[in-house]
């Protein structure tokens, strides 16, 4: 143990290290505490960007009424005013199928706000929250394809209930079906790159980080083939599964950034 300098005592003659007294050490050990938290302030920021979850009424509404006109048809046979209604369930989804969108975008731009400070804070992980990020940000879903699928969705619909035109009736419903396709793979990538991407960071981040959920990964074809199987039904079975996954994914999202904060 190094003995003091006798000029003033505070110092160590053997290494040099200032000796503090107990109300400098007690001062210091404060300053530290302070700075401490300062910086846990900096490295994660509350998001900006309220989660608009699908709404529930919506959902279940278009549902019902496409259920419920599929049934009419079946028992009394199609006529115009039951093909003009059934217009109704069609935009319904459509308007799920947006909603479904823009909450994934909002939970990137939530993540990227979120863990982005963190990567100039957190040592020894900044590249991997950077590069993380990086990749999540071009996850983004654009919207060009569901505008198409709206586009050709409802031609599709007026042409096969006008009877005109049949062969581009036909041609129509192809090309809304190959769009369908694209925006689903669009959808289902974001996700996969969302949930893997967070999954990581927060592993990575913190241990106490436990509510992490899975989304089931789906394949864009298998749903258009079992959509067209199942006569659309798999489509509305997909609208409320998937509904409860999102919901699920955002509480644990919602819980790990609590836990960070």
């Amino acid at each position: 143990m190094g003995k003091q300098i006798d000029i003033d005592s505070k110092f160590c003659s053997s290494c040099g290290i200032k000796i503090l007294s107990e109300k400098e050490y007690t001062d210091e050990k404060q300053k530290n505490d302070s700075t401490q938290k300062d910086e846990k302030k900096i490295e994660f920021r509350k998001n900006s960007f309220p989660v608009q979850r699908i709404n529930t009424a919506l959902l279940y509404t278009g549902i019902f009424i496409s259920i419920f006109l599929a049934l009419i048809i079946v028992s009394v046979g199609t006529n115009i005013i039951l093909s003009f209604l059934s217009i109704i369930p069609k935009v319904i989804i459509l308007i799920i199928y947006y909603q479904w969108i823009e909450t994934i975008n909002t939970m990137i731009k939530n993540s990227a706000e979120f863990f982005l400070p963190a990567g100039d804070h957190v040592l020894n992980k900044s590249s991997l929250i950077s590069d993380a990020l990086s990749s999540l940000k071009m996850s983004s879903i654009q919207l060009k394809f569901f505008d198409a699928y709206c586009v050709f969705s409802i031609l599709s619909f007026i042409l096969s209930i006008s009877n005109a035109l049949p062969v581009v009736s036909i041609i129509t419903s192809i090309i809304s079906l190959i769009i369908y396709a694209f925006m689903l793979i669009e959808i289902f990538n974001a996700e996969s790159n969302l949930q893997y991407t967070n999954n990581r960071i927060y592993t990575s981040l913190s241990n106490k980080t436990n509510q992490i959920y899975s989304l089931t990964e789906r394949k864009a074809g298998m749903v258009i083939l079992f959509t067209i199987i199942t006569l659309g039904i798999y489509n509305l079975y997909l609208l409320v599964k998937h509904y409860h996954e999102i919901n699920e994914f955002i509480s644990a999202d919602e819980f790990n950034q609590n836990k960070l904060l």
